[in-house]
């Protein structure tokens, strides 16, 4: 059974996978981004070379930032969004803070985690129509994690999984996209 799982997650990762390659680039959504950072939007780091990837949805209330360095490093940020050319400071519970100030059409910011490791980061708008914040929740192997996939403007996919109980986090290949957050206010 377990091997049947694990192939139909390898599955829906090519297909996933398939379906971000055909889609290609694409002019940006209505919504995303827009001059001179903040406001409302989505961001995404630039390139798949970043030392951390971030992902940023904002509806003009509230600003979801979740960033991830693919292996072991997960965090996820909510607070108030930033006004249009303001950045923001957010902490989570977990005693990660992330802030950044607006830099060209984007943001530049630093992640700094509660053990004190830093992490520097930059944010463009979103310009495929499918690029962005991609969240989800499986039970694998009978533990429960907590999955957060990007998929940047070049359409490479970067993520990983969180155990919810441990806290341990995975680089994951095989597992599902999960469906696009679109609203910063709500849980995965």
């Amino acid at each position: 059974m377990r091997h049947v799982r694990l192939l139909g997650l390898a599955v829906t990762v090519a297909l996933l996978s398939f379906a971000v390659a055909a889609c290609g680039g694409g002019g940006s959504s209505s919504g995303n981004g827009g001059g001179g950072g903040g406001g409302s939007g989505s961001f995404v780091t630039a390139g798949i070379d970043a030392p951390i990837y971030a992902a940023m949805l904002s509806n003009g209330t509230t600003a979801l930032v979740h960033l991830t360095d693919a292996h072991t490093v997960q965090a996820t940020f909510r607070g108030d969004a930033p006004a249009k050319d303001a950045g923001f400071d957010f902490t989570n519970d977990l005693g990660d803070s992330v802030s950044a100030t607006p830099a060209g059409d984007g943001y530049s910011g630093t992640l700094t985690m509660a053990s004190g490791d830093t992490y520097d980061f930059t944010m463009e708008p979103v310009s495929r129509s499918n690029g962005g914040l991609y969240r989800n929740r499986e039970t694998i192997r009978g533990e429960d994690w907590i999955i957060g996939m990007i998929v940047l403007n070049d359409g490479k996919i970067v993520g990983a999984a969180r155990n919810e109980i441990s806290g341990v986090v995975e680089r994951r290949t095989t597992l599902s996209l999960g469906l696009k957050w679109d609203d910063p206010t709500a849980d995965p």
